[in-house]
């Protein structure tokens, strides 16, 4: 599994939007209801302060190797 999961991120690689010089991207861990650590990324427009309006996207595609 870890090859497998090395390929994907490097497969991934070119569509990370830390790649993005337009958005800052913050790596975060969640305490989940269990104890459990839910990791996430926060994006937001460079340079962009104070409240801003969010969108919280779940997608599972993912999950099948193990990746955020």
């Amino acid at each position: 599994m870890p090859g497998l999961r090395a390929e994907f991120r490097a497969l991934m690689a070119g569509l990370d939007a830390a790649t993005d010089d337009r958005v800052d991207v913050d790596a975060i861990t969640i305490p989940g209801p269990d104890g459990n650590a839910i990791e996430s990324h926060v994006v937001r427009a460079r340079g962009a302060t104070g409240v801003l309006p969010g969108i919280v996207n779940l997608h599972g595609g993912g999950f099948a190797y193990g990746e955020l």
